[in-house]
């Protein structure tokens, strides 16, 4: 799978769409109040990553490389990398690195990217799998990692 060129400008973003023929990565602008693209229809939990941890970890050259050369990657890889936990969490700093989406995505491996002041790691993980409300067609999900501290970021 081919990346989408990397982002032109801050608010510039990797976004994957599922559809019925797979899965296709585009660089939007974003929100510049939450995660999704700029323009989206009203969301309540837009204003949700004003909590966000302010923490930022940029990767060397090498390890940019390695999350963006994975086989099936699908996203383009940017640095730094911000939180995704809330403000004052609890112990080391989590974000999403890289998935690889395998089987037009019946099959997904997440990469992420821990660190804290000694340095970082990029290791293998689950995603939470908490929703917001399973009963609703366009619920939310959880975008942190597997077993979090703090609250939940809906996407």
């Amino acid at each position: 799978m081919s990346l989408p060129k990397e982002p032109e400008q801050d608010d510039d973003y990797s976004y994957l769409f599922w559809g019925g023929e797979g899965s296709t990565v585009r660089v939007l602008a974003r929100c510049s109040t939450c995660q999704l693209p700029a323009g989206h229809e009203e969301a309540p939990k837009c204003t949700h990553w004003a909590a966000r941890c302010p923490a930022e970890a940029t990767l060397s050259v090498a390890d940019v490389r390695r999350l963006e050369d994975l086989p099936e990657a699908a996203h383009a890889v940017t640095n730094p990398f911000a939180c995704e936990l809330e403000t004052g969490h609890a112990g080391r700093h989590f974000t999403l690195g890289q998935s690889q989406d395998f089987d037009g995505g019946e099959r997904v491996t997440l990469w992420w990217i821990a660190w804290d002041a000694t340095g970082y790691e990029i290791t293998e993980g689950a995603a939470c799998d908490v929703v917001a409300d399973p009963a609703d067609e366009d619920f939310a999900v959880c975008h942190a990692i597997a077993g979090h501290p703090g609250a939940h970021f809906w996407i």
